[in-house]
């Protein structure tokens, strides 16, 4: 008898590969500061707009009556995002967003250090008074967003930064990362 052949044997090797280059390639992910955070957010508006709405077309039979819906909340800066909504369970967005700090969280003053005129404390802004002006030289990083509901454990939101030497290849290999997940669930049947 003669054995199957496994024909995704190099579709894992290419992936593999692209792992690897990513990988290689983690040096990459600086934040971007000032106008270049808003400029990536708009860069990427412009090639994403195309793939989700050609996945919106490709899903809109298989999903809930009035989905998928493509969402642009048009914020130039922080806070921007553009994305697909599968139902009201799923979405995937692409966002700028302030950088995460991965550093580890300082001890917090006590006692009498905890007095205002230590410099170390700062007081906090209290209701209606301004907001102070924004930081230009805060760190900003466009992520992806997948989101999706699970009953027993309520949203879970997966949250990946992007390098900021993206390209159409990789909004499309995170995509249709998250693409796997929603077959799954229109094969198991959307929760009711």
């Amino acid at each position: 008898m003669e054995r199957a052949t496994h024909t995704w044997l190099p579709d894992l090797a290419s992936l593999r590969l692209r792992a690897d280059e990513l990988r290689a390639g983690t040096g990459r992910l600086k934040p971007f500061r000032g106008p270049a955070g808003e400029q990536a957010l708009v860069d990427l508006r412009r090639v994403a707009r195309p793939q989700l709405d050609a996945v919106a077309a490709s899903y809109a039979p298989l999903c809930p009556p009035g989905y998928p819906v493509v969402e642009d909340n048009e914020i130039r800066g922080p806070g921007g995002s553009i994305g697909l909504r599968f139902s009201k369970w799923h979405s995937f967005f692409f966002a700028l967003e302030h950088a995460k700090r991965r550093r580890p969280a300082a001890s917090k003053p006590s006692g009498l250090r905890a007095v205002p005129r230590d410099p170390e404390v700062k007081m906090k802004r209290l209701p209606g008074q301004p907001l102070p002006p924004p930081d230009v030289n805060t760190p900003l990083e466009l992520v992806t967003l997948a989101l999706r509901w699970e009953e027993a454990r309520g949203w879970v939101e997966i949250r990946r930064p992007l390098p900021a030497q993206w390209d159409e290849a990789m909004l499309w290999e995170h995509l249709a990362a998250y693409l796997i997940g929603i077959n799954y669930d229109l094969a198991a049947g959307w929760p009711e």
